[in-house]
């Protein structure tokens, strides 16, 4: 089975139990993979206007999941994000206006995390394969 697979698999077998009952390396899959499907299909400057501060602890999850630079960039954008839109509540941020701000910031930002692809499956495989050793 491919990495991706590997990965996409685990995280439909898991993605709807509550979090509490998730151990720390699933939660952290969960909200790695979820968060960069998002990502992918929308861009960050979308992410961030749809989740507001809670991109802080889905950064923290890349950190967890062995993709330091994932949290890094999500961080940075965040950052951006929050000298844009100073409101705690995302929801009248717009996601073009905030694009528009920041365009060439948000451009590399995105492109970079666009790259870690390849990490972030081979981390979060890494991550499945661990679980399954430890469940048998």
């Amino acid at each position: 089975m491919e990495p991706f697979d590997i990965v996409n698999d685990y995280f439909c077998s898991v993605c709807n139990m509550p979090d509490a009952e998730m151990d720390s390396d699933s939660l952290a899959l969960v909200h790695v993979w979820h968060s960069f499907g998002l990502i992918q299909n929308g861009g960050i400057h979308s992410y961030l206007c749809a989740i507001g501060d809670e991109a802080v602890p889905v950064a923290n999850a890349y950190r967890h999941a062995g993709i330091g630079r994932g949290c890094d960039l999500i961080l940075s954008a965040h950052a951006l994000w929050r000298s844009y839109w100073p409101e705690i509540d995302p929801e009248e941020s717009d996601p073009n206006e905030f694009r528009s701000k920041f365009e060439s910031q948000l451009d590399a930002i995105e492109a970079e995390f666009y790259d870690l692809e390849g990490d972030i499956v081979t981390h979060l495989a890494g991550i499945v394969r661990h679980l399954r050793e430890r469940m048998d």
